[in-house]
């Protein structure tokens, strides 16, 4: 059979417990005679000292509170002192009554009464004079009272002194009775000494055999996580010791191997996000302005086909406006038909979704509009992939080639008019060259303003016209390609397979061969192409060349990419918060098993240290957790209105403790200041992270200022500043700025990724101004940094203005001293240690516990239980059955219970975006013994 920690230190305290028995009742005779003459002695000798001495303590508070009563200006405070002078003084008279009784000889006698006249005197100035006049707030009449007052208290000390020699002689008399009690026990306590002392041995040598098992122990758990907290998680450690240090040892080695995984996982996805955003961040800041100022329209849907995004070019083609369309299927605002067989046509999100690959529509696709208006466009049709490659939305980009198929149709029209010419035989050959002249300026005419690139080549391959349009996408001019092949002007040689592919196939007769390519700029840079090319025949069928339309879609593929880099910034947010409910379950054990072992571990200092230890290292540990929840906007928040200058002034005490005497603090409040809705506790973490950030900027010292201001920001000033994706209107900024040592453009870059610091190795976690960053970002607002090297820093957080007054702050509540109870209380925990955690919690505390591992336990527990249940405490995320289901279910039958609902998770059946949910008790993981026992008693004492 197993035992725990605590049945073997309590078997060590009843061996030894046991063997003193053995000893007491040896000595069973001796020490009846002994007690029998203590006790004549206590009733003649110490009784009367003791009551003297209660008297002398009573009236020294009546002193106590009279000049209490002068000094206090509260009525309330003044009727209290009042009432528990009286209650004093009534208790000074029974006692003098007794000693009156118990005292015989005339001298004692005559002194009790002149202690009891002199104090009767001193009460009855204090009650008759002074106490009226002070209640009338007469200052000049009441302190000439208060020193006669004094006086009378003079006299009453006087005859508290003898009252206080009487108690000593009482004493002395005791003392000589006990001295020659004493005399007579002598031998017997010889032989009772000599017994206790070999009880005590033995008891001692068993209880130092458990507690050295138990030391080394706690020493090899102690050292593993001291290894752990240096960075080494591959320490694992084995005890058996079939107690809580073996659970505890066990749950250790959990939490290393499942944060050993969590921290390599999270450095993959850290180095993959930096290397991701390295490209990604020239192209973010400007990413909301592309999509609104893109030539093309483009419109993203999530992997129903259902519609998230339009920009205005996709509205204006369409006509449907980008908020009514939200979750609308594709085909209902993207209606396309076939122009040459007036059916309706595939949509090409369609084939997307089912196949995964990039598609293009058909060259005679006709887009109908929302007023009917139609329109010929061209598309493309992309996947958007998720880290696992799953596809979880498309990206659609088309424009309107209205313009241009008329401007085919011209060309057709002109081409079958110049055949028409040729083959007109009849007509002068003057007239006919002629017309001949007049078409081709015509067409050449159409070709200079067609709005995209237009190439002619021949047979060979060779350049024959080059429209300004080409010019402007690839830089060459039309002399200096023509009679050139585009291997020597725009084609890469990694792509010629696929120009020699699509060349081929024109010339076997394919009328339209559609592509997307790289092709190269005459500066040497790279773009995207979007290709359609026509084969030109003779009415025989014989090629003459091939007729290239251009457009640079480059910007186009950027925008694909960024979507696709915004999924993969979103996994790394859900990464961080999605660990959080298994490791703050260990954390809970952990931290909770090490306080309770610290609450049975008295004597053995060393041991204490241990534990302290194991319990520090689960602290850091809980503290990563939340800093990683608030990098990744995850942390349950409580936002109120409030006003900044207020909080600052809350905290600036404490700011000034954390940088030290070396750095200047100063705050500048900001004057009729606006309200915000904020969480309160995770703004002053947000700001006390930025003020130790500039305290480490100074390590010669220096000034921090601390500002607040109202502020209107437009369009100008995001531009200006280079901020996307914040709208304009009212902020209330407040800006940390330091004298330190500034930074560089490329450390603003990293400033805000988790993890990354300029300190040295061990000065950091890096996580400091992510967290910032994580804190503003929840609570709706934005950063905006300033910097250059040698010339310090500024932080500005701008927060949105809050309408309606600020909260008003709930009357703290005087902490609760008792926190054991009687009550039922119902635990619901799928994880066994932290069930049993805090199973043992409960009971410490005297409360009746029934515990299951699941909601559907739970039913069955509780079916099982006859009487009431007053308080369930519940996970809010289990198997089979949830904790808000499983409340809801027990509700009808315990109408009266009350519930905790605890979780490590942040989006949850209570808690949406982040924001818990009123009215709800809510204990957020981990937690202490302690935060546990406050919460049961807070919330049974509550009134519903």
């Amino acid at each position: 059979m197993k035992l725990n920690l605590r049945t073997k230190l309590i078997g060590s305290f009843v061996i030894m417990l046991f063997l003193m028995v053995v000893v007491g009742l040896m000595g069973t005779h001796t020490s009846k005679t002994i007690r029998d003459r203590l006790g004549n002695i206590i009733e003649q000798d110490l009784k009367p000292a003791n009551i003297l001495g209660d008297v002398a303590r009573r009236a020294g508070f009546i002193r106590a509170n009279s000049l209490l009563h002068l000094l206090t200006g509260s009525i309330d405070d003044m009727n209290r002192y009042e009432s528990e002078v009286a209650d004093w003084a009534g208790k000074i008279n029974t006692d003098l009554d007794t000693l009156e009784n118990i005292f015989k000889d005339q001298a004692t006698l005559d002194k009790l009464a002149e202690f009891r006249t002199a104090w009767e005197t001193y009460l009855r100035v204090w009650r008759e004079q002074v106490v009226p006049l002070s209640r009338t707030n007469r200052d000049e009449e009441v302190f000439p009272l208060a020193i006669k007052s004094g006086a009378g208290g003079m006299a009453a000390r006087e005859a508290m002194y003898k009252l206080g020699g009487l108690h000593d002689a009482n004493v002395a008399a005791a003392n000589h009775s006990l001295k020659l009690a004493d005399q007579d026990s002598r031998k017997s306590q010889y032989i009772l000494s000599a017994l206790i002392l070999l009880a005590i041995i033995l008891g001692l040598a068993f209880g130092i055999r458990q507690g050295s098992i138990i030391a080394g122990s706690v020493n090899t758990v102690s050292k593993a996580a001291q290894l752990v907290a240096a960075g080494d998680l591959d320490q694992r450690v084995m005890v058996k010791t079939g107690d809580e240090i073996e659970s505890m040892a066990n749950s250790f080695n959990t939490m290393t191997f499942k944060l050993k995984t969590m921290v390599e996982e999270l450095q993959r996805e850290i180095t993959e996000r930096r290397r991701a955003e390295d490209r990604l961040r020239e192209s973010e800041q400007w990413l909301s302005t592309t999509l609104r100022s893109i030539g093309d329209a483009v419109i993203a849907t999530d992997a129903e086909g259902l519609v998230t995004l339009m920009n205005p070019v996709a509205e204006d083609l369409t006509g449907w406006d980008e908020l009514e369309t939200a979750g609308k299927p594709l085909e209902d605002i993207f209606n396309i038909i076939n122009d040459q067989t007036g059916g309706r046509a595939e949509n090409p999100v369609t084939r997307v979704l089912q196949k995964g690959v990039v598609v293009g529509m058909a060259d005679h696709t006709v887009l109908i509009a929302k007023d009917g208006t139609k329109r010929h466009i061209a598309d493309s049709g992309a996947p958007i992939r998720d880290e696992e490659g799953e596809i979880i939305g498309t990206v659609m980009v088309f424009r309107d080639i209205t313009e241009r198929k008329q401007a085919e149709e011209e060309l057709r029209k002109h081409r079958d008019h110049l055949e028409e010419l040729v083959q007109d035989r009849t007509e002068a050959l003057r007239e006919s060259e002629k017309k001949t002249k007049q078409v081709k300026e015509y067409l050449e005419l159409q070709v200079d303003r067609m709005p995209i690139g237009l190439i002619l080549w021949d047979a060979e391959f060779h350049v024959t016209s080059w429209n300004p349009a080409a010019e402007k996408i690839f830089g060459f001019t039309a002399e200096e390609t023509l009679g050139k092949h585009p291997y020597d002007l725009v084609v890469p040689k990694e792509a010629q397979p696929q120009v020699d592919d699509i060349w081929r196939r024109l010339l076997e007769g394919d009328m339209t061969a559609y592509s997307t390519n790289e092709n190269i700029t005459k500066d040497g840079g790279t773009i995207i192409c979007e290709w359609t090319n026509t084969p030109l025949k003779e009415t025989d069928g014989t090629v003459l060349g091939v007729l290239s339309m251009v457009k640079d879609i480059t910007e186009q593929k950027k925008l694909e990419e960024q979507f696709r880099q915004s999924q993969k910034m979103e996994a790394i947010g859900t990464l961080a918060g999605g660990v959080a409910h298994d490791f703050n379950n260990l954390l809970t054990v952990i931290i909770g098993n090490s306080q309770l072992a610290l609450m049975d571990v008295i004597k053995d200092e060393s041991l204490r240290k241990k534990i302290e230890e194991i319990e520090k290292a689960g602290d850091r540990a809980a503290s990563l957790t939340r800093q990683l929840l608030a990098f990744s906007r995850k942390q349950i928040i409580t936002p109120r209105v409030l006003d900044l200058n207020e909080l600052l002034t809350g905290i600036e005490k404490m700011l000034g403790r954390l940088i030290g005497e070396d750095v200047e603090l100063l705050t500048i409040p900001g004057p009729a200041l606006w309200q915000v809705e904020v969480d309160p506790g995770q703004m002053e973490q947000g700001i006390m992270n930025m003020a130790i950030n500039a305290k480490d900027a100074m390590p010669q010292g220096g000034k921090i200022t601390i500002e607040t201001a109202n502020t209107d920001l437009d369009e100008n000033y995001f531009r200006k500043h280079g901020i996307e994706g914040e709208k304009p209107g009212h902020y209330v900024m407040l800006a940390v700025s330091d004298t330190g040592i500034g930074m560089d453009k490329e450390t603003q870059e990293h400033i805000f990724e988790p993890f990354f610091t300029t300190k040295e190795v061990g000065k950091g976690t890096g996580l400091g101004l992510s967290t910032v960053y994580g804190i503003v970002k929840q609570n709706n607002g934005f950063v905006w940094v300033y910097s250059e090297p040698g010339q310090g820093s500024t932080f500005k957080v701008y927060l949105p203005r809050a309408e309606g007054a600020a909260d008003s702050e709930e009357k703290q509540q005087l902490p609760v001293i008792e926190l054991d109870g009687s009550e039922t209380v119902l635990i619901v925990e799928d994880d066994n240690g932290l069930r049993k955690f805090a199973q043992e919690v409960l009971l410490l505390h005297g409360y009746k516990v029934l515990d299951a591992e699941n909601g559907e336990d739970a039913l069955r527990v509780s079916q099982a239980h006859e009487g009431q249940i007053h308080l369930m405490i519940t996970d809010v995320v289990m198997p089979r059955m949830g904790g808000k289901e499983l409340s809801e279910k027990l509700q009808p039958f315990y109408p009266r219970m009350k519930v905790i609902y605890m979780s490590g998770y942040t989006d949850n059946a209570i808690v949406e975006h982040g924001v818990l949910a009123p009215g709800l008790n809510f204990l957020q993981k981990p937690f202490t013994p302690e935060s546990l026992a406050l919460k049961v008693r807070e919330v049974l004492d509550a009134e519903n």
